[in-house]
């Protein structure tokens, strides 16, 4: 025996359950050595591991889970092996049936199924007569298991039909405490007695202790009441301020559930029981043996309102010769009493112009359902005249009087529009650009496919249009699909361009007519970054620098300086432009920061003369030329604001407005180039707001005054400061002149003149005017002396001498009068005209000294 390493040599165990075999591997040339391969075999043993009761709700139908039922073998663990588990149906049950759902969602009674099939949620439990089971009900089938070569006798699989098994199934751990409490099941609008076969919680007396459970009974009270219907003891309404009633009324007459015929499927109240002294009527609750519980109540539908039709004039359209479906759109019928699928139609009148079919069936029908027209198995055919035609019909539940109505089927010829043409739009600096449906796109008005072609009927002036660098006159809806179809804009001296094309359309049979010449614009986008919205304070001049306006991507791709023009002007304000040398607003507008600049900065001067109360919009539309590349039209758009709306206002110093910056939260709403995105989400444009006209004189005059100022402060520090210093040397002069005269007390040498003996003593005799009453006298006039640098004063030439003579002979006159000196001085500081004496005439041998 040889065989290669496939996953697919099985080995099969016959005989004993223990065995091998020899092998021996090689690759053609070499060869391992024996090897010994043992195998062990075990019986299969098939288990049931899962048989759980299974609880459904009347009337419906519910799969069979793994939960509930599930066999296994004991070679699970080997995943090569699939091995399957069947189960055989041996006695079914006697209130349903057993199904399976198949992949298109309808249903087929089986008897045998598998494990897999179980798991998938496929086998289903349908209880279809809910009105043989009442409340409650129990049900039940017999089955076998099998997987060759083992096998399981019959076992019984449970089945509880209950109006609670929906709640118990979806809360598993709710189980009631008391003895009953089964809820009950009432018709719309109907009314109900709730008894002790319902609702009995007497079984709370046997908790109480032996001793003490004489003389005690069950107490109910109603903690929620129902909220569609009302319930009532013997005739008395049991609200919030009444809730209580015992178990032995409940036993005795009962609880009446009255429900007020809305349209509900169910209802419910919530009570709490608990055990109390029988001579109480009403007590408190709060004991330990209290339970708090609710009780279901199901409302069975009663059909007490008719159908209405929804569709206010049903119709449709149709295209000649097309099969169409008529769905809920073009017929709709409610009734919240009935289902969809007991809602029936009758064609009274069949249509002219066509037929009607149900699903795939070619027949027509004269009959359908609600159901029918939801899921889109209602198909209208036409086939006949190409006119409008009519069906006349009814509807009905089965219980009220039909309504009649007349169904209108428009047909319509076929044809073939365009549904979007937006046009081209070329970035500046680029030559070529794809028509996909997004720009171009044609459809015709039916359902049946046809082949739509786009015939180029005027060729672009300025371009071509191309597939594979070939110029085409015509092309077809899958070119623009797959973007085949190129526009190449050959003449770069222009910004528009424009072409035509006519659709078409052809399918068998089917004739779509003509359509009129539609024109394709092309147009050149601006490469430059626009960010918007931009906010500008009304009556201030704003610089439009880069950051509102961005064009160096097209100054970098053209290697030009690119040239605004201004088409269109803005309405409610003015472009102006400031040289860059004027005095005023001197900022330097570029669009590159290195290569790129204008000879002249522009700006905006918005809204000037007056302040609007409301903001406003405006805009203006430029043309951007640059080099090579083809012009481009642009448009910037912005909003003129009041100053308190500003975020941040010019100053109101006119030393701080002269360079002044607005802060504009600003975003890029377009984009005119790929490469790079113009700005994030709650970036803010910097405007530079120039200053007004109106406030430049200020900028002159104000300089002016404080050079004025600072001059006139400046002279009277000089004089301030000259007069301080001439006040000094006043003070110094004055006190040398005192250090000398106390000089001349100490001193013996000016004390007494030294006295020659050579020389005669002279003594001087003064001469008043008494005894030279003619000797002439010179006037003599004042003689201005300078004592020190800064300080000068008047007196005769008389009284100078005269001191000086008294200060050389001071000898006995300094001796009578110490003071001579000192007066002497002091009179020599005053124009005095007393001390003007007649000089006197000296006698012989006298002289001067």
């Amino acid at each position: 025996l040889v065989f290669r390493t496939d996953p697919c040599v099985d080995s099969v165990c016959v005989g004993a359950l223990s065995g091998g075999f020899h092998f021996q591997v090689n690759d053609g040339v070499n060869f391992a050595p024996r090897q010994i391969f043992s195998t062990t075999a075990h019986s299969l043993v098939l288990t049931l591991q899962r048989n759980h009761r299974l609880e459904v709700y009347p009337g419906s139908v519910t799969p069979i889970s793994e939960q509930q039922l599930q066999a296994v073998t004991n070679d699970d663990g080997d995943v090569r092996r699939n091995r399957s588990v069947a189960f055989a149906v041996t006695a079914p049950p006697k209130l349903g049936r057993l199904v399976r759902r198949m992949p298109d969602n309808s249903t087929q009674h089986v008897s045998t199924f598998t494990q897999s099939m179980v798991n998938d949620g496929v086998i289903l439990y349908d209880q279809r007569r809910p009105e043989s089971v009442g409340w409650s009900a129990t049900d039940s089938f017999s089955f076998t298991v099998s997987s060759p070569p083992a096998f399981l006798p019959p076992h019984p699989f449970a089945i509880l039909i209950s109006y609670q098994a929906n709640e118990q199934h979806d809360r598993p751990a709710h189980r009631t405490r008391l003895l009953n409490n089964a809820g009950v099941v009432v018709s719309e609008g109907g009314r109900v007695t709730i008894d002790d076969s319902k609702l009995d919680a007497s079984n709370l007396l046997e908790l109480v202790p032996e001793p003490h459970s004489k003389g005690r009974r069950v107490l109910y009270r109603v903690v929620s009441l129902p909220r569609h219907g009302t319930l009532s003891v013997r005739g008395r309404n049991l609200t919030r301020c009444c809730p209580d009633f015992s178990q032995a009324t409940l036993n005795k007459f009962g609880i009446t559930y009255v429900h007020d015929d809305s349209e509900t499927t169910s209802d419910s109240f919530t009570f709490q029981a608990w055990v109390a002294p029988a001579s109480e009527i009403s007590s408190s609750s709060s004991s330990w043996l209290a339970v708090t519980e609710k009780f279901n109540i199901t409302v069975t539908p009663v059909n007490d309102q008719p159908p209405l039709i929804r569709s206010r004039t049903p119709s449709m359209k149709v295209v000649v010769g097309e099969r169409v479906v008529l769905g809920p759109d073009n017929l709709q019928v409610e009734d919240h009493d009935t289902p969809p699928e007991e809602l029936h139609y009758l064609v009274i009148s069949k249509p002219n112009n066509g037929y009607l079919t149900l699903g795939e069936r070619p027949e027509p029908v004269t009959s359908f359902t609600q159901y029918d027209v939801n899921h889109g198995r209602l198909h209208f055919t036409q086939q006949g005249e190409p006119s409008t035609g009519v069906f006349y019909f009814n509807i009905t539940d089965g219980h009220h009087r039909p309504l009649y109505r007349l169904f209108s089927l428009e047909v319509i010829k076929p044809s073939v529009s365009l549904v979007n043409n937006t046009g081209l739009s070329l970035v500046q600096g680029r030559t070529a650009v794809v028509l996909t449906t997004t720009q171009l796109a044609a459809q015709t008005n039916g359902r049946v496919p046809a082949n739509i072609t786009y015939a180029v009927t005027a060729h672009p002036r300025h371009g071509r249009i191309a597939i594979n660098d070939q110029e085409v006159t015509a092309f077809c809806h899958e070119d623009l699909q797959d973007g085949r179809v190129v526009y190449h804009m050959t003449d770069l001296s222009e910004s528009e361009d424009s072409f035509h094309v006519t659709p078409s359309a052809s399918s068998p049979g089917v004739d779509y007519g003509n359509v009129t010449a539609q024109t394709v614009q092309v147009t050149v986008r601006p490469l430059i970054y626009l960010r918007e919205p931009v906010r500008v304070p009304s009556g201030i001049a704003v610089k439009l620098g880069k950051a509102m306006m961005d064009a160096s991507e097209l100054a970098r791709i053209s290697r030009a300086n690119p040239v605004f023009e201004v088409l269109s002007p803005p309405k409610h304000g003015k472009l102006v432009k400031v040289k860059l040398l004027e005095l005023r607003g001197t900022i330097k507008f570029k669009l590159d920061g290195d290569t790129q600049h204008h000879n002249n900065t522009s700006t905006l001067a918005a809204a000037r003369g007056h302040a609007p109360a409301t903001p406003l919009n405006d805009s203006f539309v430029f043309p951007l030329k640059a080099g090579n590349v083809q012009p481009a039209k642009g448009e910037l758009h912005f909003t003129i604001l009041p100053h308190h709306q500003m975020h941040h206002g010019p100053g109101t110093d006119g030393a701080s407005r002269k360079h002044a910056t607005t802060l504009l939260p600003a975003q890029n709403k377009r984009t005119s180039a790929g490469g790079r995105e113009g700005g994030r989400e709650g970036s803010t444009t910097y405007s530079d707001v120039l200053p007004r006209p109106a406030s430049d004189p200020l900028l002159i005059i104000l300089p002016l005054l404080a050079c004025l100022l600072l001059i006139v402060i400046l002279i009277v520090l000089i004089l301030v400061f000259r007069h301080r210093k001439e006040k000094q040397a006043r003070m110094r002069l004055l006190q040398q002149l005192a250090a000398v005269a106390e000089l001349a007390e100490v001193s013996p040498y000016l004390g007494r003149a030294e006295r020659s003996r050579a020389m005669p003593s002279v003594v001087v005799t003064p001469l008043g005017p008494r005894s030279c009453p003619t000797s002439p006298r010179a006037p003599m006039s004042p003689r201005r002396r300078s004592l020190a640098p800064g300080m000068t004063f008047w007196g005769p030439f008389e009284a100078e001498r005269a001191v000086g003579v008294g200060i050389i002979r001071g000898g006995n006159s300094a001796e009578r009068d110490p003071l001579t000196c000192g007066a002497a001085v002091s009179a020599g500081f005053q124009t005095c005209p007393r001390s003007r004496s007649p000089t006197p005439t000296l006698g012989h041998k006298q002289y001067w000294v």
